[in-house]
């Protein structure tokens, strides 16, 4: 059954005031992550473009979608655009599929559970402006993970 507007759960609150003092799981994440993306970009290309939906409001700083494994990243890239789960051939030959490596192990900040409660926040967090305000907050982190998102970094 679908929901009708007035039962939708509406935007996120805001960050709280206290944001800063919050202290939010992390880990360390060392391994080979995987990308589908635009065959005309390189693997590590991050957009600017303001288009998709995790993209700065103000194009702060860019965006690389990257999976644990290649289902992910397929699913992530192609698979959230396929809204009749079918997906052209044209579509496919315009994406490749790379497998990236850090030169350092990676600190995330895990949003997927506890993480959320830290923030007295839910899944809609990652949906949203929100992701700024705790870069901005913790720059010492590189990334966020949100398990609520097909597991994608």
């Amino acid at each position: 059954m679908a929901l009708i507007e007035s039962e939708k759960p509406g935007k996120h609150p805001e960050p709280p005031e206290d944001l800063c003092t919050r202290k939010l799981p992390t880990f360390i994440l060392d391994i080979s992550l995987w990308r589908v993306h635009q065959a005309h970009y390189n693997p590590l290309y991050f957009s600017f473009s303001g288009d998709n939906r995790f993209d700065a409001p103000s194009k702060e700083y860019g965006i690389l979608y990257l999976g644990v494994d290649e289902y992910c990243a397929f699913r992530e890239s192609i698979g959230r655009l396929a809204k009749y789960r079918l997906i052209t051939s044209s579509l496919l030959k315009s994406r490749k599929i790379s497998v990236i490596k850090a030169n350092r192990a990676l600190k995330l900040v895990d949003l997927s559970g506890e993480g959320l409660t830290v923030l007295d926040a839910d899944a809609r967090l990652c949906t949203e402006d929100y992701d700024i305000s705790l870069l901005c907050h913790f720059p010492n982190i590189m990334n966020i993970r949100n398990q609520e998102k097909n597991a994608s970094w």
